[in-house]
Order: C-alpha cells, then sequence, then structure tokens
C-alpha cells in the first residue's frame, strides 16, 4: 500500500501541470514559503497567493522568470500576489535580515493565452438555402461548448453553420473554454430564390372611403412590398415595406393601382389591379348638407305647381 502510495505521489509531481521545487533554503533559520497550488483546469491567467515568514525578519523578495528584481518588505510575516498570463518556470526568492535566501521553482503550464484557429470559412449552398460554414480548432483549452458567434458575439452557438437571409459582410467569431476570441469576415450572398408573387386579392369591409384588401403572396419571405396608383413607378423616395407572411393587408381608396414586390436576392413582380366600392349610396352628413337646400327646393316646386291646379 505505501509503495503505491508513494508511486502516485511521484506522478502528480511529475506530470502535474503546475510543479513546485524548493531549490534553496531548507531549515528552520531560512525563510518559509507557503502557497495553494492552483487547479490543473486551462485557465486564461492565475493568480499565486504566497505567504512568506522568516523569524529574523524579512527583508525583500523577488519573483519572476530570470532576472532578479528584489523589492523591499518587511515584518516577520508578509502576504503577495502575483499574477500569471504567461505559461513557464518562475522563481521566487525570499531573504531575511541576516541575508538567508530560500528560492522556490514553479512550473506553470496551465494557461491558454492562444486564440482558436480557423481552419476555414466558406459560403456553401445546401437545398434552397446559402449558409455560412466555419471549421475550427483550439489546439489547448478546446473549443467552448457554444462556441461560434454569426452576430458580432450578441448570440453564441454551438451550431457551425449559418443561414443567410440578408446579403452582407458577416463578422464571424469562435472562442475557446477560456475565453479566447478570434474573428475573421466574410462577405456572403442571399442564394437565388423564386420571385415574391401576389397569387389572390380578397376585398374586404368598406370604412370612411377606404377599403380593406388583403393580397395573398408567395414567396414572400425577406421581402419588401409598395402600393402605388397605376401608371406610377418607385422612385428612391419611395418607403417599401417589409413583409415576412403570406398575407399583407392595406386600406385603398376607389381606384387603380400596381403592386411591386421585391427579395434580397433582387427578384421582382408586379401586379395591377382595381378597387371598387359597392353600389350601395352611402350618405353622410356632408351630402345630405348638400342635398336638402335641392330636395326642399324641388318639394316646394311640387306644392306650389300642385295648388296653381287646384284654384284653376
Amino acid at each position: 500500500m505505501k509503495k503505491i502510495l508513494l508511486a502516485f505521489i511521484i506522478l502528480f509531481i511529475f506530470f502535474s501541470p503546475v510543479k513546485a521545487d524548493l531549490i534553496k533554503g531548507q531549515g528552520e533559520e531560512y525563510p518559509k514559503i507557503s502557497y495553494e497550488k492552483p487547479s490543473n483546469d486551462w485557465v486564461k491567467e492565475l493568480t499565486l497567493s504566497f505567504n512568506l515568514i522568516a523569524n529574523n525578519g524579512l527583508k525583500s523578495y523577488s519573483f519572476g522568470k530570470t532576472e532578479d528584481s528584489y523589492e523591499i518588505i518587511s515584518g516577520n510575516s508578509y502576504d503577495l500576489d502575483e499574477k500569471i498570463t504567461k505559461n513557464g518556470t518562475y522563481y521566487l526568492k525570499v531573504k531575511d535580515n541576516k541575508d538567508n535566501e530560500t528560492i522556490e521553482k514553479i512550473e506553470i503550464n496551465t494557461i491558454d493565452d492562444i486564440k482558436p484557429t480557423i481552419n476555414n470559412l466558406s459560403v456553401v449552398e445546401k437545398g434552397k438555402y446559402s449558409l455560412i460554414k466555419v471549421e475550427a480548432i483550439d489546439e489547448e483549452s478546446g473549443l467552448d461548448e457554444k462556441p461560434y458567434s454569426f452576430d458580432n458575439g450578441t448570440t453564441w452557438t454551438d451550431k457551425d453553420s449559418y443561414e443567410v437571409t440578408i446579403e452582407k459582410t458577416y463578422e464571424v467569431l469562435v472562442r475557446d473554454k477560456v475565453g479566447n476570441i478570434v474573428s475573421m469576415d466574410i462577405d456572403a450572398k442571399v442564394k437565388d430564390s423564386l420571385s415574391p408573387v401576389v397569387t389572390s386579392i380578397i376585398n374586404g369591409e368598406e370604412k370612411d372611403g377606404t377599403k380593406k384588401i388583403t393580397l395573398v403572396l408567395l414567396n414572400s419571405t425577406n421581402s419588401e412590398i409598395l402600393i402605388k396608383e397605376s401608371g406610377k413607378i418607385p422612385t428612391d423616395n419611395d418607403i417599401w415595406s417589409k413583409i415576412n407572411s403570406t398575407t399583407y393587408i392595406t386600406y385603398l381608396k376607389e381606384g387603380r393601382y400596381t403592386v411591386y414586390l421585391r427579395n434580397q436576392s433582387g427578384k421582382t413582380s408586379t401586379k395591377d389591379f382595381t378597387v371598387n366600392f359597392s353600389n350601395k349610396q352611402v350618405f353622410n352628413i356632408k351630402t345630405l348638407l348638400f342635398v336638402a337646400p335641392i330636395l326642399l327646393m324641388i318639394v316646394g316646386l311640387i306644392l306650389v305647381r300642385k295648388r296653381k291646379i287646384n284654384n284653376i
């Protein structure tokens, strides 16, 4: 049992990503160095917290990879925090007031400061869609559980492809488990699609001089619509309405119109239609005020003529 335990301890010492060796300073008269060993998990950076103790009083310490740069300290105990952002071999050297020196050697191999690598970024066609496809690797901490972003980091996904709905330049991001991020741009176009079209027109209720018109559409996803009086063509000043459904509702006065449709692939279509009102005469207050005097005049003339006939 003791041999097994000893073998395990030896393996841990030699294969642990963080190794520490006291290479100078054994004995009660030398300063003592204590600290908690960090975990073996990959990190972007880490902080080592040391406690330094010297019975003869602390004089100075130095922490780094190679060159000695001593900082003056005092007292019998001193707490020290050192932030580490690079892998490598570090030395903590501590002197007391009698120049007894303790040296601790520390090996750090768990810092991932390297961004993932994008091996391939392309636009591929799959069925009726265009997809952005990304292939990436990370050889240290590995890719994150949701490593990909196709909207500049607003959302992240585990899917390595993205359906193109808008023609533009996309910034694709890939991150690893500790947060290192690499980005790459790609121009993507929407795959050629069928033209959006009006398949039928449904007449609705009439109200306040307008009529409800429902246009039934086909292939209208990510499209825009514009309705103009017949004979008028679109201009740069016109405001197009975005549509993502199979119907479009509008209210129009009686007359002849042209509906224009376009999608992001440049496909377009037009359709002419007429808005007619029913034959029922609708009176409102203005109409009544205009007609009433005429009716009264006609009634008056009839009464006068009748009176004359009766007098004969």
